[in-house]
């Protein structure tokens, strides 16, 4: 299974990957093997590897050494990681996290599944005091999902990107589809030039949420955004010039964007599909967002 143009599997290590068996040991040699010999780490496909948390689990990158590392799998309802945390979550607390002491470059993710249901944080890239900006960070087709019902919940979180590309992935939270919708799907937490390529986002509270600090030069090229109480929540002073092009909006419960604190380009919409059910709030944009919102060639 260790063949140097895959990349070293978990199987190799001992797991199971039969969603039952805690596989955790055996994903950590693995992780540790990979970043030894420069090979991708790689989840075969028709596996769920199961890791049992007794506390939050913990990735370091050396910001050298693992410089460039992949994570690969075989498609991301294939290649399956499920969290089982038996801690307490809350705000902020974090199931999985990756991250390094400085700056680090080019991890790439791709082709897999994260999933959890965790009152916290499901998947975390960075510190959450930046001091490890992710630079030219890729993902592909990667999944997280974390439909535990609850204020604090979060599927991804993403500590301060800069030259990002992120192309069709999806977060989920929890939503009913009968108007109670929890958590955030996708919380961007400072950063740049980021892109996202035909994203699915949404089963939240909020789809997608900007907030600790500067969050600028972000594009979402189509994609989907639905049932969430907000779609896009743009709540931080220094975040603007947010770019949302095409794609479908829709099934919001309270309101389609809502920009209370940004600046004064917050977020720009050209061409987008936007049309609520029967039934639901039909304001998309919130009165209070003036000129922080703007919406071009409607095309509802």
């Amino acid at each position: 299974m260790t063949i140097p143009d895959i990349g070293v599997s978990p199987i190799d290590h001992g797991a199971c990957g039969d969603g039952i068996a805690d596989d955790k040991a055996a994903l950590d040699a693995a992780f540790s093997a990979a970043t030894a010999c420069g090979a991708p780490l790689f989840l075969p496909g028709g596996k769920r590897f199961k890791a049992v948390l007794s506390e939050p689990w913990v990735w370091d990158f050396d910001p050298v050494k693992y410089d460039g590392l992949k994570i690969t799998g075989q498609g991301k309802r294939q290649s399956i990681i499920q969290l089982a945390p038996t801690f307490s979550g809350g705000p902020g607390v974090k199931a999985w996290q990756w991250r390094a002491s400085s700056d680090w470059y080019y991890l790439d993710a791709s082709d897999f599944c994260v999933e959890t249901t965790f009152d916290g944080v499901a998947l975390t890239i960075g510190h959450d005091d930046f001091r490890d900006p992710m630079n030219f960070f890729t993902a592909r087709n990667l999944m997280v999902f974390n439909p535990k019902v609850g204020w604090n919940t979060e599927a991804l979180r993403l500590n301060y990107l800069v030259n990002g590309h992120l192309d069709n992935c999806q977060a989920n939270c929890f939503a009913n589809g009968q108007g109670a919708n929890y958590g955030t799907a996708l919380h961007h937490r400072q950063a740049r030039f980021v892109l996202h390529s035909n994203p699915s986002y949404g089963n939240a509270s909020h789809a997608v949420l900007f907030d600790g600090g500067f969050n600028v030069d972000i594009e979402f090229d189509v994609g989907d955004y639905e049932n969430a109480n907000y779609l896009w929540c743009v709540n931080s002073a220094t975040s603007g010039n947010i770019r949302v092009r095409g794609g479908q909006h829709s099934l919001w419960q309270m309101h389609g964007v809502y920009a209370p604190q940004s600046m004064a380009k917050a977020i720009v919409f050209e061409s987008p599909n936007i049309a609520n059910a029967a039934g639901l709030p039909a304001v998309f944009s919130h009165p209070s967002n003036g000129s922080r919102v703007r919406i071009k060639d409607l095309w509802a």
